[in-house]
């Protein structure tokens, strides 16, 4: 080891968990609704952080994010792959594994969305999950209305709801008990029209 990368490894803890923090929002703004984060920046602050850290598995979890990012679905597929067969980030890993094959059109997510959901994780990686379901069982409501005039909301798209909402899957109604959400909304938020 270099005496440069022995002064990198000293770094206080608070200015990686500070460098962590601005990787943690720049990612987080490349999200639909954020603002575009150019992520070739982004990347410098990561191997930033390979740097000060080089022996951090979980840094890995960044290195994905950027290549859903950058939209390089096959890539950040492998990548996640990899962090789950190293135990690391298991259960956003998995679900950001699900969104990776959705986007990419890989038949298997909706398998492995199920199996998620099933095994119990934790609401922050279930969300996402819950919602790439409920847009994919609504489109294929939306499909049938088309064919046979006939529209019943889905309950995954009620159960996408009640997550949003802040309740437990347990503690939610089976329909809405009150001012129910009209369809149009329903399909607009998750971008879908009739």
């Amino acid at each position: 080891m270099t005496d440069l990368q022995k002064t990198y490894q000293a770094c206080p803890k608070e200015v990686v968990d500070g460098l962590v923090e601005i990787v943690s929002v720049a990612l987080r703004a490349r999200s639909p609704v954020g603002h575009a984060i150019d992520p070739d920046l982004v990347e410098q602050l990561v191997e930033a952080l390979h740097a000060l850290r080089p022996h951090c598995a979980e840094l890995g979890f960044f290195d994905a994010l950027l290549q859903v990012a950058r939209k390089n679905w096959r890539d950040a597929i492998d990548m996640f792959r990899g962090l789950i067969a190293r135990s690391v980030y298991v259960a956003q890993s998995r679900s950001m594994l699900v969104y990776c094959m959705n986007h990419c059109g890989d038949s298997e997510w909706r398998f492995e969305a199920d199996a998620l959901l099933q095994e119990g994780a934790p609401e922050s990686a279930t969300t996402i999950v819950q919602s790439l379901i409920a847009r994919a069982d609504l489109a294929q409501a939306v499909d049938l209305l088309r064919s046979t005039g006939a529209f019943a909301m889905p309950e995954s798209v009620y159960a996408a709801q009640a997550m949003a909402d802040g309740q437990a899957l347990s503690a939610r109604p089976a329909k809405p008990a009150s001012a129910p959400v009209s369809t149009a909304s329903m399909l607009m938020r998750y971008g879908l029209r009739i």
